[in-house]
């Protein structure tokens, strides 16, 4: 049993903590405390926080032993709200057993009890998003030694490949996992020059600044640059640097530097998205370029060709298929890039 404190109790200054203790003692099942009133913290440390309290469900690593060859993927996002691609996860899970592993849980993406309970005895933790992961892997690996991988976001082949072998060879996995990285980048051959094709010599503008998330622009930036794109991303919005600083290090570690554009309007109260300001500077933005390609919302309209990243579901960006996905994706926009944009549609969004 799990008591989420609300912003009534967090007021108010009720010891939820004590409640949970006590009534553990009067029911036949384990009772624990998170605080969450909306008030203490923002999502992200409200996340990290539950993550603290659930770790006291995990039996230590000596008592169960290390099975070998299995993995935690951590890091996840699923609830009721829709926070990021489930079917990324899919794509995740189906390279962690091409190349011979097996997956404990997906910490805390509707895992059981069960594998929470077990998963310090798994040999290694994989993230699905370094961003989310890394503070989890890092607690994780303090407090019952369990290492971690740390791997960005497996976004075009490069990324992917990185992601692979940083779980494979911490298992013992390499040989096999190298078969697996030949075999799949041959089998996506012809996507990948569609890639090379849509992006070369390009200027990729990038806009991810709400949902999936930030961190999601970067990779998209190195996948871009991959595939030879001058990346800018555009309106990465700065509260998000200091709580993803540790994330940020990582990559600029890796080697991703990218440019980036703050426009004005994404100082405006409200939502920078709908604002008629920003999306007027996004347009001139664009209007500099003469070959500029747009991987973003659907919302806006910058004049150039455009790439929805943000609201096409049920199609992964990760791994092998994300790169069947996104070539797909891109040689559509620029093949339907001359058909015009709503009026109307805009009028409604921007006045």
């Amino acid at each position: 049993i799990v008591v989420l404190s609300c912003c009534c109790s967090g007021i108010t200054g009720d010891d939820v903590e004590t409640v949970a203790q006590t009534a553990a003692r009067e029911v036949d099942a384990r009772v624990i405390a998170v605080r969450s009133e909306g008030f203490g913290g923002d999502f992200r440390s409200g996340y990290e926080d539950a993550f603290r309290v659930l770790m006291d469900l995990m039996e230590p690593r000596g008592e169960a032993g290390i099975i070998r060859g299995t993995v935690n993927i951590i890091g996840a996002r699923e609830g009721p709200t829709y926070t990021e691609w489930t079917q990324d996860l899919d794509e995740i899970e189906r390279l962690v057993y091409a190349i011979g592993a097996k997956i404990n849980g997906v910490l805390c993406g509707g895992c059981t009890v069960e594998q929470i309970r077990r998963a310090p005895s798994a040999e290694l933790n994989a993230s699905w998003c370094y961003d989310w992961g890394q503070k989890l892997g890092d607690l994780m690996e303090e407090r019952f030694g369990v290492p971690y991988a740390r791997t960005g976001q497996p976004y075009g082949l490069r990324a992917t490949e990185e992601w692979i072998m940083g779980v494979a060879v911490p298992l013992g996995l390499e040989e096999r996992a190298r078969e697996l990285v030949r075999q799949e980048t041959a089998a996506v051959a012809r996507e990948v020059e569609t890639l090379r094709r849509c992006f070369e010599g390009k200027t990729a503008l990038i806009e991810i600044t709400e949902f999936p998330g930030p961190i999601r622009a970067l990779s998209l930036a190195s996948m871009a640059e991959e595939f030879g794109a001058h990346p800018i991303i555009v309106n990465f919005h700065p509260y998000t640097v200091k709580e993803r600083l540790p994330s940020i290090k990582f990559l600029l570690g890796r080697g991703q530097n990218p440019e980036v554009i703050l426009t004005r309007g994404l100082f405006s109260l409200g939502s920078f998205r709908s604002s008629s300001e920003t999306e007027a500077e996004v347009e001139m933005i664009a209007a500099q370029y003469d070959d500029a390609i747009y991987l973003g919302s659907p919302l806006r309209q910058p004049g150039c060709p455009q790439m929805n990243m943000t609201t096409i579901t049920g199609y992964p960006q990760y791994g092998y298929q994300g790169i069947r996905n996104m070539a797909r994706l891109m040689r559509t926009g620029l093949e339907q890039a001359s058909r015009p944009r709503s009026k109307l549609f805009r009028s409604v969004l921007y006045g």
